[in-house]
């Protein structure tokens, strides 16, 4: 097998509605034109940077110019790349920032090093011209002269995101795409309609999401809602004490009670990747009286939640199945027949399943009651 930092992939890979460019590709054309306008933009700046005196000021006001055009530019390099990449602000841990989801769903920051230093090199340049031109315009000498350093940085930039550069930068984030790739050999993908799809994933559910504004994960909770063992517990650890406040504050409907079984209520997902948790409580097999009809409302009532929240993209557990005793495939086809009836109102409904034989049995009823994706693999 070839090693993985040597392979190249020079394809276009659609999972679901997904699209992943891969990395193997070259500077668009925009990006081209805004990289080759700056770097020459820098060098004129510098040099009537150079020409300007207290006897030629004409020359620090183009240096000026010229330095806010780049600015300029940078700041539409960023913007073009950042609606290309769908960013979205965020407040992670102690700075916001943008971030945008790379395809292997890891939440990434936006803007590489050399691109936030060029804005911030633009910016200074920026004040340092226009106090100079301030100066010379008094017919006053400028004390500051640090105009080169751009372009020396303009070089760098040059170099760094040059054509020389770009295969070894390819290779290795090849080595990436392939290993998401490999993460989605786990994932099964089923149409519900023309603009739904239904996708079986195996993996920990705490770890899913798509965008970070209009995801959910479902949480199968108890009643009291302040954690429990299996992936409640699992879902309140990995989305902090916040949860826990929230769940808290949520009102009681009887007393120990915030959500009865079957229905659904809807917090923030705090520390978790996913915008938004639904929790729902499942019924108890054997202690239920009608354990498919609570089942049934169950999932409804998480669907219409999401739908009246604006979520567009929602992962389900295994509702009940398990220290709650639900039969998994009886489970697996009330599910599934539920989820069709939304099957309009959402963009993509998945099921994230940590073990082997529960995620088995819902690929099996996947397929019995759903028509797979054209280009689905049988994984």
């Amino acid at each position: 097998m070839a090693d993985a930092e040597s392979v190249i992939i020079n394809t276009e890979d659609y999972i679901g509605e997904t699209e992943y460019h891969t990395p193997n590709r070259k500077v668009t054309t925009p990006e081209w034109f805004i990289l080759v306008a700056n770097f020459i933009l820098e060098l004129p700046s510098a040099v009537f940077d150079q020409l300007s005196s207290v006897h030629k000021p004409q020359y620090a006001l183009l240096s000026m110019l010229m330095s806010f055009i780049v600015l300029i530019l940078s700041i539409v390099d960023l913007v073009y790349k950042g609606r290309k990449k769908r960013v979205t602000f965020m407040w992670r841990g102690l700075i916001p920032w943008f971030y945008y989801q790379h395809p292997n769903r890891t939440l990434m920051s936006f803007g590489t090093f050399s691109e936030i230093i060029g804005l911030v090199c633009s910016i200074f340049q920026c004040v340092f011209t226009s106090i100079g031109y301030g100066f010379l315009y008094r017919h006053v000498d400028n004390p500051i002269n640090v105009n080169a350093w751009p372009v020396i940085f303009a070089f760098g930039v040059l170099y760094y995101r040059g054509p020389e550069r770009l295969p070894i930068l390819r290779n290795r984030e090849s080595t990436l795409l392939l290993r998401t790739l490999n993460e989605e050999e786990n994932t099964a993908v089923f149409p519900l309609s023309s603009s739904t799809v239904l996708k079986i994933n195996k993996g920990d559910i705490t770890k899913w999401f798509v965008d970070g504004y209009s995801d959910a994960i479902v949480n199968s909770a108890n009643q009291r809602m302040l954690g429990g063992g299996g992936a409640d517990g699992a879902i309140h650890s990995a989305a902090g004490p916040e949860l826990f406040d929230a769940c808290y504050k949520v009102p009681e409907v009887q007393p120990g009670v915030r959500c009865p079984t079957g229905e659904a209520r809807i917090t923030p997902g705090f520390r978790l990747l996913a915008s938004h948790v639904i929790h729902t409580v499942g019924p108890i097999y054997g202690f239920d009286v009608d354990p498919a009809a609570s089942l049934k409302s169950a999932y409804r009532n998480s669907l219409k939640l999401a739908r009246d929240n604006n979520i567009k993209y929602i992962a389900f557990p295994a509702i009940s199945c398990g220290i709650y005793g639900y039969p998994h495939e009886e489970a697996a086809a009330i599910s599934i027949s539920t989820i069709k009836e939304f099957k309009d109102d959402l963009k993509e409904v998945h099921f994230v399943l940590f073990f082997d034989e529960i995620y088995d049995v819902w690929l099996k009823k996947a397929k019995e009651l759903l028509l797979p994706w054209p280009d689905s693999q049988e994984r």
